[in-house]
């Protein structure tokens, strides 16, 4: 019993909620093997027995360190008070405490730790220790300082990460003033053009910005650009990157490289007749061929490097030296991405079974490890080389980020961040005392999944992050915020909780483990601000009543989509019905585009791929489109928006250009602050991006655009939309630049 009650107390402890309700209204309690198998991922506890010993050390830690590793402060909740742990025999001695603010500047000034208002005292191996509560009372400016305390010999007895976030998230100007703004939402890989080499790239979306201004637009909405693995093409789900922090290398446009301008036998190879007809295939498939795409791109890339590197490092030119900063900017992080990908390459060359870490020498699964450093002086051509492609990624991506300023979009670049990563990828290899790597993050189950769901990413301890003062959540932020002119949380209900799933165990015996809401939170506005990038959060699902406070209290918008917005009567609401503080859009990657809802075509997909869990279920959903879609047909009536072609009340009418773009010109209706569009619905696509359940039995990440990048600015329907939309919504800014054809 003592030790149940431990370990009862352990978890509650380590964030593990006691149990959850499900969407039938079951609760289900955690029980001890699931609670066991989450703590030992953690690295609190080994067995039931060692409960009561994981809660000594944590107790241990918690008085045993002069300072926590961090404390997070809302600019407004001065004063800012936090623990201060010393020897009880040394409480009256005076101290020291200096803080380094963010600015450079230093503040110091004494300290007697007794004159504090006492908060505990424990015995730690053998001494007793008090902890005392610090407070500053004046306001201190927002960013991340650090609070250090000295003993009279100057000596550091404990250092803390101390962070000031300002109160709310960025949000551009026109839009705090009232202003709405609508965007066109992308898939890149799915860009077709004449010139690209058979899947969308920074190039296509530089035009795609010039098209997009030129119609109105204020932002352009991608998938995750996240770093794949470019030895493994077809792993090509941007949910599942290697690194958060990095790019996809293979959205480069190899031929706006200054090495490929400069280098005769590289274009005399790319421009050859032999290697034109590979390009012509890539572009012509119906599907992404990644595995083309790949060798076509990597070959050439590695022809392009070996001659920065005769013509440029060997000539320390000032192109060299640009890299060089940029690599030294980048500092450990970039170091360590590209030691990874090097030794995966190396490694996979030896055999070619897929590697990662856990299938690594013992001795370089540790990213500071003797072998892995000897690895990097003996293989510093392979390790730059992937550098090197970062460099040209970003440069890329900076210029088409340039570009939508340059055209006065008030929003630009719209990213999309990722849940998290790959557990044998870059991210989860240089962190993985950071990540929880003995458990997936997933779902309980629901109506669609009724086994839960898996997804195979490791999810960040919360402890771990807290030792490490929320150092990789706020970087991740950072390289996702830098060319943003906002970024979408994938699941962001992860600020305050994810549902861990123990390895080899059922989706359903997960359980959820609790983060620390607020510190996230404010971390979040922290680098929102700083970066100047406007905040979206998925929060479709269930979402916590806490969850949506602190979202509406930070001014990050809501997810709202055409389809899950209806009424306890099933009729869909009106415009006037959505938030302010909303992004809106009819549809996503994971959904159904217009037309192939419309026909439901995505029921006849998952039946035909058995992927309805139950009749039951497959019968409700059949028999609930027809309904469906003549409730959205009397919203848009209410509203004076259904086309006379769809007013004949005997028949349901086609899903026609002029039906969608009054489902379009619906939403814009809405205050809804931002409404984006997908090409595919313009162009009246019936097949979706991605279908949630399947791997290979459906060319996810695969589907490109029916219409070429060429015929977008004169598409009559996206021109007339455009049109509508700037009736509905107005112009947030002008436009000075003309923009220029692809």
């Amino acid at each position: 019993m003592i030790a149940a009650e431990a370990l009862r107390r352990l978890a509650e402890r380590a964030g593990i909620g006691r149990g959850y309700h499900d969407i039938w209204g079951a609760y289900h309690e955690t029980d001890a093997t699931t609670a066991l198998a989450l703590l030992a991922a953690m690295d609190l506890a080994r067995g039931e027995d060692d409960a009561a010993a994981g809660l000594a050390r944590l107790d241990d830690a918690a008085f045993g360190r002069t300072l926590p590793p961090v404390a997070v402060f809302d600019v407004a909740a001065a004063p800012y008070g936090f623990p201060i742990a010393v020897p009880v025999a040394e409480a009256h001695r005076e101290l020291r405490w200096t803080l380094d603010l963010a600015t450079g500047e230093r503040w110091d000034a004494p300290l007697v730790p007794a004159a504090l208002e006492p908060d505990g005292e424990r015995v730690v191996a053998g001494i007793a220790r008090r902890r005392y509560r610090f407070q500053w009372r004046d306001r201190l400016p927002v960013g991340v300082h650090r609070f250090s305390l000295l003993d009279r010999d100057g000596e550091v007895l404990g250092t803390m990460a101390l962070a000031i976030a300002p109160s709310r998230c960025h949000q551009p100007d026109a839009l705090l003033a009232g202003e709405r703004a609508w965007g066109l939402s992308v898939q890149l890989y799915s860009v077709r053009s004449q010139r690209n080499w058979g899947l969308g790239d920074f190039t296509d979306l530089a035009h795609v910005v010039e098209i997009a201004a030129g119609l109105g637009a204020d932002a352009v909405g991608l998938n995750p650009l996240h770093a794949l693995f470019p030895d493994q093409p077809d792993r090509s789900s941007p949910y599942s990157p290697s690194s958060r922090l990095f790019l996809d290398v293979l959205y480069l446009d190899v031929e706006a490289l200054p090495e490929f301008a400069e280098c005769d036998e590289v274009r005399g190879i790319v421009h050859g007749e032999t290697f034109q007809t590979r390009l012509a295939a890539l572009r012509r498939s119906e599907l992404v061929n990644y595995p083309g795409v790949a060798r076509a791109k990597l070959d050439v890339l590695a022809k392009l490097y070996a001659h920065f590197r005769a013509r440029h490092v060997a000539g320390r030119t000032d192109h060299a030296q640009a890299f060089e900063a940029f690599a030294a900017e980048r500092g450990e992080a970039l170091q360590q991405f590209a030691l990874f990908h090097a030794l995966e390459a190396h490694f996979r060359a030896e055999s070619p079974t897929p590697h990662g870490p856990v299938a690594w020498p013992d001795d370089y699964r540790d990213p500071s490890s003797g072998a892995v450093a000897a690895f990097a002086r003996a293989h510093e051509a392979e390790v730059d080389y992937h550098a090197w492609l970062q460099w040209h990624c970003e440069r890329q991506l900076a210029r088409a980020a340039a570009r939508a300023r340059e055209l006065g979009m008030s929003i630009g670049l719209y990213l999309d961040l990722a849940v998290s990563v790959a557990p044998d990828g870059a991210d989860a290899w240089r962190w993985r005392d950071s990540f929880a790597l003995g458990v997936g993050v997933g779902a309980p189950p629901d109506d669609f999944n009724p086994k839960g769901q898996d997804w195979g990413l490791p999810p960040f301890d919360p402890f771990r992050l807290r030792e490490d003062a929320y150092r990789p959540f706020r970087e991740t932020l950072a390289a996702n915020m830098r060319h943003a002119g906002a970024l979408r949380i994938d699941h962001v209900m992860s600020l305050m909780r994810l549902y861990w799933v123990p390895a080899g165990a059922s989706p359903a015996d997960g359980a959820y483990v609790h983060y620390p809401l607020a510190d996230l939170a404010s971390i979040l506005a922290l680098e929102s601000v700083a970066n100047r990038c406007l905040v979206i959060g998925e929060d479709l699902g269930t979402v916590p009543d806490e969850v949506r406070a602190v979202l509406a209290r930070l001014g990050i918008l809501s997810y709202r989509l055409l389809y899950f917005e209806q009424d306890d009567e099933a009729r869909f609401k009106r415009p006037s019905a959505y938030p302010a503080d909303a992004l809106v859009a009819a549809t996503t990657h994971d959904l159904p585009t217009l037309a192939g809802w419309w026909v439901a075509h995505d029921l006849a997909l998952r039946e035909r791929l058995n992927l309805f869990p139950t009749a039951a279920l497959r019968a409700r959903q059949i028999a609930a489109r027809p309904r469906e879609r003549v409730e959205l047909l009397a919203a848009l009536a209410r509203e004076g928006l259904l086309p006379d072609a769809a007013a004949d009340p005997a028949r349901v009418p086609p899903m026609t250009p002029e039906l969608a773009a009054a489902i379009e010109v619906f939403l814009a209706r809405t205050p809804a602050k931002l409404v984006m569009v997908q090409p595919e619905d313009v162009f009246g696509q019936r097949e979706q991006a991605n279908l949630p359940g399947t791997t290979h039995e459906h060319p996810n990440w695969c589907r490109k655009l029916d219409v070429p990048l060429e015929r977008w600015r004169a598409h009559p329907t996206l021109a007339s939309l455009a049109e509508r939309l700037f009736e509905e919504r107005g112009a947030i800014s002008r436009r000075d630049a003309e923009p220029a054809a692809p």
